[in-house]
């Protein structure tokens, strides 16, 4: 286990390192087994502060509110400024330390579990290990003070649940990110797909409407959801379905027209491949 840094705590700092005892819980309890923290904190204006880890088995999550600060990854130093968040993987090289004039104030945890590399690919999915540049919110803030400040309190299991919280709420934010940049972005993509749900379209039609080619469009697409935006729109319509057969006021082939599908039988295929019952089958089932 790598341990934080010995940099002298301010008045404004805290520094949370977990107890041996809990981390073992944390590491055996089946809520908490595949991803929890082992120390947190939050400095405020760090002079002085300076860390250097040549191995270290844990994965690292560092985010700046405020001033500047220096990171050697791969050979390369970049600047951290506020809204720079790091996510260092385990077993990666790394150097970090704070600008001497306006020393950076970081909030930070230190993760273990098999999870953490599927979590830190969610948030980044291009490169697991790099700064991503985040607006400066009010709510990774008030997120991470609520995990801190449960964790001192005892109360365990939820700070670490609220940690996941933390983590897709930065996930998010760093695809929409992704999203604008390419002149799109997850809402974009969803009011697109709900307007167009009744209708044929394919991603020929997508790239159309977003001005870009089908090769562009489904790279970024993946990039910001995970796959492909016709296994959404697809998974979409069939949700959609769900909602027609639940109500009952039309016949099966009736939903399938309803929902841009010409073949009755290619519907009711797709309608088993993604909810593993035929339409018929959906109709009977006795749900609530």
């Amino acid at each position: 286990m790598s341990k934080p840094s010995s940099w002298i705590l301010n008045k404004e700092s805290t520094r949370y390192i977990i107890p041996q005892a809990t981390v073992e819980h944390l590491s055996k309890h089946p809520i908490t087994s595949k991803l929890y923290p082992t120390s947190m904190g939050f400095y405020k204006h760090a002079y002085g502060h300076k860390v250097e880890r040549s191995l270290h088995n844990d994965w690292l999550l560092l985010y700046c509110t405020e001033g500047t600060a220096y990171l050697k990854l791969k050979d390369k130093t970049q600047v951290i400024k506020k809204g720079s968040l790091i996510l260092l993987p385990n077993g990666t090289y790394h150097k970090y330390y704070a600008d001497d004039k306006d020393p950076w104030s970081i909030y930070w945890t230190h993760l273990y579990g098999q999870n953490a590399q599927e979590i830190f690919q969610y948030i980044e999915p291009t490169e697991v290990g790099k700064v991503i540049s985040l607006s400066a919110g009010s709510k990774i803030v008030t997120d991470f003070e609520n995990f801190i400040k449960n964790f001192k309190m005892g109360n365990h299991i939820y700070a670490t649940l609220s940690l996941y919280q933390l983590l897709g709420y930065i996930g998010l934010l760093n695809r929409n990110k992704v999203g604008n940049s390419v002149n799109m972005s997850a809402e974009q993509f969803h009011t697109y797909m709900v307007n167009n749900i009744k209708k044929n379209i394919n991603l020929d039609d997508m790239a159309l409407h977003f001005h870009t080619s089908k090769f562009y469009l489904s790279r970024n697409y993946k990039k910001i959801m995970g796959q492909s935006p016709m296994s959404d729109f697809t998974q979409l319509k069939i949700q959609k379905a769900c909602q027609y057969l639940d109500l009952d006021q039309m016949s099966i082939k009736e939903v399938s027209y309803e929902l841009g599908f010409s073949d009755p039988l290619y519907f009711r295929k797709v309608f088993k491949k993604i909810m593993g019952y035929t339409p018929g089958e959906y109709k009977k089932l006795k749900r609530g």
